[in-house]
């Protein structure tokens, strides 16, 4: 009991060291868990899609690979859904005759 007076450590400030360091821990699991999620996540197969306004990865066809469960959707109308949803847009909500016209 009387090592962490060596410190300079009272029953008090001891229990509160004691509680820093906990929070501390639990802080860099945390952080160590949302790095190794963001690594697993860029590792998914296809990658992930590039930012608005900026090139697409290569993929199969010169492009952005398909995304999961839109594979018989063409290339052009796959990209501008992907735009949509990077820009908060939800494009199911979207009717396909307007969804037409945004493609010109």
């Amino acid at each position: 009991m009387t090592d962490y007076f060596n410190y300079g450590f009272d029953e008090f400030t001891w229990a509160s060291y004691c509680l820093k360091q906990d929070t501390l821990r639990k802080e860099v699991a945390d952080t160590k868990k949302q790095m190794e999620d963001m690594q697993n996540f860029m590792n998914m197969p296809g990658g992930m899609p590039p930012m608005p306004g900026m090139p697409a990865a290569s993929g199969g066809q010169g492009g952005m690979p398909p995304m999961p469960g839109m594979e018989g959707i063409p290339p052009e109308m796959q990209q501008m859904m992907q735009q949509m949803i990077s820009q908060g847009m939800d494009p199911t909500q979207i009717s396909p005759e307007v969804m037409m016209q945004m493609m010109g």
